[in-house]
Parts: structure tokens; sequence; C-alpha cells
């Protein structure tokens, strides 16, 4: 396996050679074998890896051909070093977090994870938060850092404060010479028991805010996949020194060109797939929110109007009229 693998890489298949030194190391784990890897990675862009397995096999300071290659080996380690960054997240404790969609620990992490250098997609997951995706960049050989702070599903709303205004004085009428009080406007104004709109419709503010937080987290979502569609569509569809595709596709779905071609096609409909959900989610959340803003009951009518005898009303949600100067026109919205 490990002479298969070597003749591949000769050809230039690195992905089958990576698959014959893996079967190679699981049947006799020996430094050789795992710098083989590495390269291997190293020939694939899979950097990580690369830095890892190459680390590892040149720990060993008595294989003979970990001595005699040393050299090759270290050139290679510092390329793929060139190549890498490092990130530390810092977030709720026990959040799953995510690198490019994939899960890689539970914070809080015990080190910086080592990242590809560039543009990255965290992702942080908690029971009973929303879930967060924030696009980070990290700058080879630099160290970056990001705080994640996530937010509840729900909260308790805290109910409005009671009004402790006083009714205005009541006025006296005069009969027979006499002076007594006047009927006061009040509750028993009102059939008793029944509440008012306002407060049968109470609910409808809490509710609208939770629609806005919902709407914000679809249009990060979508924003997030837009970005990772046009990463990996502009991967699969790159050119070679001739200007010709480097990646294509038949007719019945096989791919041709580079073993990532695959990876990127199917990245980029996933993605995309994605991307519509949270932008039609950001859309139906946000109309919903509009909606149930502008149809919520506002305190209304207030002293003003309870000394006028008027019972409180809704007051009008949007309004236009003139505005300062000769041709002004002004438009005002009350939430």
């Amino acid at each position: 396996m490990y002479r298969t693998g070597l003749e591949m890489r000769r050809r230039g298949d690195d992905r089958g050679a990576l698959g014959e030194f893996q079967k190679s190391y699981r049947t006799a784990p020996l430094p050789r074998t795992l710098a083989q890897i590495g390269m291997a990675e190293q020939a694939l862009g899979r950097w990580v890896d690369a830095e890892a397995h190459l680390t590892e096999a040149m720990k060993s300071t008595s294989n003979p051909w970990i001595v005699k290659n040393r050299d090759l080996l270290e050139q290679s380690l510092a390329n793929v070093a060139g190549r890498l960054g490092s990130i530390a997240v810092d977030g709720p404790k026990g959040a799953t977090l995510e690198i490019n969609g994939a899960a890689v620990g539970v914070l809080p992490l015990d080190h910086p994870l080592r990242v590809p250098a560039g543009t990255v997609v965290l992702g942080v997951r908690a029971s009973g938060f929303f879930p967060m995706q924030r696009v980070a960049t990290v700058a080879a050989g630099q160290l970056g850092r990001e705080q994640i702070d996530l937010v509840p599903l729900s909260q308790s709303a805290s109910p409005p404060p009671a009004s402790t205004g006083e009714l205005p004085a009541a006025g006296r009428m005069i009969s027979g010479g006499s002076a007594t009080p006047a009927a006061e406007p009040g509750p028993a104004a009102t059939d008793a028991g029944q509440p008012t709109p306002s407060s049968a419709r109470a609910w409808q503010r809490p509710l609208a805010w939770v629609a806005v937080g919902l709407g914000g987290a679809a249009l990060a979502t979508g924003v997030t996949f837009h970005f990772i569609h046009e990463n990996k569509l502009t991967s699969y569809n790159r050119k070679d020194a001739s200007n010709a595709n480097v990646c294509n596709r038949d007719s019945s779905g096989r791919f041709f060109g580079p073993p990532d071609c695959k990876d990127a096609y199917d990245s980029a409909a996933t993605a995309k797939t994605v991307l519509i959900v949270g932008y039609v989610g950001a859309a139906v959340f946000g109309g919903a929110a509009a909606a149930l803003f502008l149809t919520a009951p506002s305190g209304g009518g207030g002293p003003a109007a309870a000394a006028a005898g008027h019972a409180p009303s809704r007051l009008h949600a949007l309004g236009c009229g003139p505005g300062p100067g000769q041709w002004g026109f002004a438009c005002g919205g009350l939430f």
C-alpha cells in the first residue's frame, strides 16, 4: 500500500495516494508513512491536517527515513505553516463551535485553533439560544480573537407600569341651591370586568420583537451562506493558464478535474439552498414584525382624553403632512 501510494503521487493522483498511505499507516504506523500522509494533504490544500501530521512525523529522531529527509520535511512544514493562522474564540460555556460548517469543539477551548489564513465562517450553537454565525478574517502567522455572545430564544417581557395618574377633579352640578358632585368618569363608565382593546392585545409588541430577532437570525444566515456559495462557486469555476475551466461535469453528473471539484460544486448547491431559506425567512419574519408593530394598540388618550370624557383609542401608526420650507413634506410613524 505504501509503494502504491508513492506510485500514485508520481502520477499526480494525490487523493488516491492519500487513501493508500492512510491504509498503510493503519496497518503499520510508521513515521515515514505519516510524513507521506502530511505531504499528500499539503498537495491537496488540507493545510491544518498537513501541519499536524508533518509535525508529528518529525518528532521521530531515530527513524532513518525521517533523518535523511528532514530538510525536505522542514521545507514542507514551513510552506504549510505560511498558509495558516490561529483563532481564539470566547463564548458561552458548553456551546458547540463550528469552523466553515464543521464542528471543531466545545467552548471554552483549551487552545487557539489553527485555521487556513483568510476568511472563515464561525458558528456557535447552544441549547436555548439563537445560533450565531460570524465571518472572521485570520492573517497568516497571526492570532485572531473573537467574542461570541448568544441571544436567548425567549425572554420574559416586562409588563408596562400601571398608570398612577389621578383622574381630574370632577365637575359640580348645582341643583335646588345646593352643590352636589357630578358623576365622576372612571372605570365605572366602561363595562365592568371587560378588558380594554389595549390589554386584550398586549401580547403583540413582545411577539413583534421575537419576530424581529428571528428575522435578524434568518438574514444573518442568508448573508453568511451567500458568501459561502459565492466562494465555492468561484472555486468550481476557476480557470487554468489557458483560460479553460479546471472543473467540468458531463450530462451524467460525473466530474472531471481536480478532486476538490465535486466538493466545491456540492457545497455551492447546499449553500444556495440555505441562503434562499434564510432570505425567505428574513422576509417572512420581517413582514410579520412590521404587521404586529403597526396593529399593536398604543397607550392612547392620556389624562387629556380622560378629562374630555373620551375613552382611550389607538393612535395612528403612520402619518404625513407639510414639512419645513416652501415645498417641505414629511412622514412619521409611531411604534
